[in-house]
């Protein structure tokens, strides 16, 4: 049911209110795959997953063959879909969908 809808870029962004700096983290999800990058602080991982459970607007992704900063004991994502909107809930924090 989402699983095709979560198959395109997600990104986070902000300003850090110590430094000033700009932030931002993406997702990109393929079938199967995912990508993972971030700058300040430069970040990035990759990993195969799959979906262990889907609700309606959840899902949770497990995830192996981990490589690259991705903290080994996270290996569970857990995505909330809001589809009017455009947006991901990943862990709990908003992610807008953009064009690759």
């Amino acid at each position: 049911m989402n699983a095709k809808y979560i198959q395109a870029n997600w990104i986070r962004e902000g300003t850090s209110p110590s430094t000033g700096e700009k932030w931002l983290f993406s997702y990109r999800f393929s079938q199967n795959q995912v990508f993972i990058k971030g700058v300040n602080p430069q970040f990035s991982a990759s990993a195969n997953y799959t979906i262990v459970k889907e609700d309606e607007s959840f899902l949770a992704l497990q995830l192996n063959n981990i490589v690259g900063d991705l903290e080994s004991n996270q290996r569970v994502l857990k995505l909330g879909i809001d589809k009017p909107n455009k947006q991901l809930y990943i862990n709990n924090r908003l992610y807008k969908q953009v064009q690759a």
